[in-house]
C-alpha cells in the first residue's frame, strides 16, 4: 500500500488529488495528464486518432487539445509544394500561400497579371523595365522604338498642293537616337513658296544649338540649280521638318526651291540618323 499523498502505481490508472490524499475517477489509457480546473486536481485530454498531430493551447481557462497548430508568423503549416516552383501569397479562398509554375520552357519570365490573380510564366509576354545597363549603371539604355511614319512635302513659306503615289517611312529608335528612312513618290505638284521640306519626322530633333544633322537623299525627276554636286536633308534642333539642301562644289550650298524644282512624278528617297530631345 503507497504512503499518503503519493502515487500508488499499483492501482488502476492516476486518480484526482485533494491535497492530502489521490481519488476520484481514474484516467483512459493513453491521455495526457494536466491540471484541473480546480484545486488540487488533475484531469486529462484525451489522445488523436491521428498520429503526428501536436497538442495545442486554446488558452489560459481552457484545457488544451490536440488540432492543428498555428504557426509563428501567420503561417499556415503548409509542408508539401510543387518541385522548382515559386510561392505566392494566395486568398482566403485558395490558401494563404499558392504555388505557381513551374513552367516547362527554357526561359519563360514570370509576369503580372494583375492584382486579384496569381503571377503567370510565360514566353510571349512583353517585359516592361526601366532600362538596360551594359556598364553598371552608368549608362542606361531606357527606349526602343520601331514603328512606320508619314513623309510628307512641304514648304518654308506658303505650303504647295502635292499628290501622291507613295507615301512610305519607318524608324527606328534605340535609345535618344534614332534611324528614319522615307520613299516619297509625286503623282501631282503645285509649287508653294520658300524651300523644299520634308515633314512629319516621327520624333523631335534634339535642343541643342547650332545643330543640325544631314541625311542621305536619293532624288529623281527633279530640276537642280547649277553646279550641284549632291541633295540632303538637313533637320535643325528642336523640329520635325528638314529642309533639302544642294551642295556645290565652289559656292555655299542652296535649299532646294519649292517652285520650278519638284514634279508630277519626283521621287524622293531618304535615310537619316538624328538625336532626339
Amino acid at each position: 500500500m503507497a504512503a499518503a499523498n503519493s502515487i500508488d502505481e499499483n492501482t488502476s490508472g492516476i486518480t484526482n488529488f485533494t491535497g492530502t490524499a489521490f481519488n476520484g475517477t481514474t484516467t483512459t489509457q493513453y491521455n495526457v495528464i494536466i491540471g484541473g480546473a480546480a484545486v488540487y486536481t488533475i484531469a486529462s485530454v484525451a489522445p488523436s486518432a491521428t498520429s503526428g498531430i501536436p497538442l495545442v493551447s486554446a488558452g489560459a481557462a481552457v484545457n488544451p487539445t490536440f488540432s492543428t497548430a498555428v504557426v509563428a508568423g501567420g503561417g499556415t503549416g503548409v509542408v508539401t509544394q510543387t518541385a522548382y516552383s515559386l510561392v505566392c501569397g494566395g486568398t482566403t479562398a485558395t490558401g494563404a500561400f499558392q504555388g505557381v509554375g513551374p513552367d516547362a520552357s527554357t526561359h519563360s519570365l514570370l509576369y503580372a497579371t494583375g492584382t486579384g490573380s496569381l503571377p503567370a510564366f510565360s514566353t510571349t509576354g512583353t517585359p516592361y523595365v526601366t532600362g538596360i545597363s551594359f556598364d553598371s549603371g552608368t549608362n542606361v539604355l531606357q527606349a526602343f522604338a520601331e514603328g512606320t511614319w508619314n513623309p510628307a512635302i512641304g514648304a518654308t513659306g506658303s505650303a504647295p498642293v502635292v499628290g501622291y503615289t507613295s507615301q512610305v517611312g519607318r524608324y527606328s529608335r534605340v535609345g535618344n537616337g534614332v534611324d528614319i528612312s522615307a520613299n516619297i513618290v509625286l503623282s501631282s505638284y503645285t509649287a508653294g513658296t520658300g524651300d523644299v521640306t520634308v515633314t512629319d519626322y516621327p520624333f523631335t530633333s534634339a535642343a541643342v544649338t547650332n545643330q543640325s544633322t544631314a541625311g542621305f537623299l536619293d532624288i529623281q525627276s527633279t530640276t537642280f540649280s547649277a553646279s550641284a554636286l549632291w541633295m540632303t536633308t538637313e533637320l535643325p534642333s528642336s523640329t520635325t521638318t528638314a529642309t533639302v539642301a544642294q551642295s556645290k562644289s565652289a559656292a555655299a550650298a542652296v535649299n532646294l526651291p519649292s517652285n520650278g524644282a519638284l514634279g508630277a512624278t519626283s521621287q524622293l528617297l531618304i535615310t537619316q540618323w538624328y538625336s532626339l530631345a
